[in-house]
């Protein structure tokens, strides 16, 4: 695949469904509680999202996603293969994963976002769920973001760590020193620098009276969240 892409055309999806490809080593945890099962090296999400993944530790590039239900049971599981996408990924890079209110689910692994989708599959009159990448964020390389505002198909995060929604069109991206919102209402999903970055430098009072964009971060940023309003939070 190329590394310029941000919406993933049908024949290239990667699907999987029921408890995974062949040859995948995560248990089959469904019908018991997540906090006895989901185990892994890096596990991301949570009860509240209603989901949770974990990368294999076999190193196969098979991830595995459990949907858990308010009970923290776990009613379903896939498996996906990501790693024909060319993510730069070293050891611990499953960042985060937020669930939208229409269930997509925003996977942060290495430096790109997969945006996945549970949809069915009928085979013999049999109706399979299975996990879809709909489109991936970023190029799969880690680097400073040049040429910001620019396409998620052409752009490159650096160092991303958390994931937030933003109300229904907004995706925060917490980047190094930096938080960067992917506009989902553009077809080109584009991808800009909202805080941080700039030349403030930390200090007491150190963003007062900064412009946004301005700021430049002590440090890296660590978490985003969102309000009820779609407000950002650091």
């Amino acid at each position: 695949m190329d590394g310029t892409r941000a919406v993933v055309p049908r024949t290239m999806v990667r699907r999987a469904s029921g408890v995974g490809p062949e040859g995948q080593t995560a248990p089959d945890c469904v019908g018991q509680r997540a906090v006895d099962c989901v185990t892994g090296p890096s596990a991301v999400g949570s009860v509240d999202d209603g989901f949770y993944a974990v990368v294999g530790p076999d190193g196969s590039g098979v991830h595995t996603f459990y949907r858990v239900d308010g009970l923290g049971v776990v009613r379903e599981q896939y498996g996906m293969d990501l790693s024909g996408f060319g993510v730069e990924a070293p050891a611990g890079s499953a960042r985060d994963l937020v669930v939208s209110g229409e269930g997509d689910l925003y996977y942060l692994f290495g430096c790109a976002v997969f945006r996945l989708a549970v949809e069915d599959e009928v085979d013999d009159e049999e109706v399979e769920p299975f996990l879809d990448v709909v489109e991936v964020y970023g190029t799969g390389l880690c680097g400073d973001p040049g040429n910001d505002p620019e396409p998620a198909g052409e752009t490159t995060f650096q160092f991303p760590s958390s994931l937030a929604l933003g109300g229904e069109w907004t995706l925060w991206v917490g980047d190094g020193p930096r938080v960067r919102a992917v506009d989902l209402a553009d077809p080109d999903r584009t991808v800009r620098t909202v805080l941080g970055g700039g030349e403030a430098v930390a200090g007491p009072g150190w963003c007062d009276w900064t412009p946004a964009e301005g700021l430049r971060f002590p440090g890296m940023v660590e978490d985003v969240a969102s309000g009820a309003d779609g407000a950002l939070y650091v």
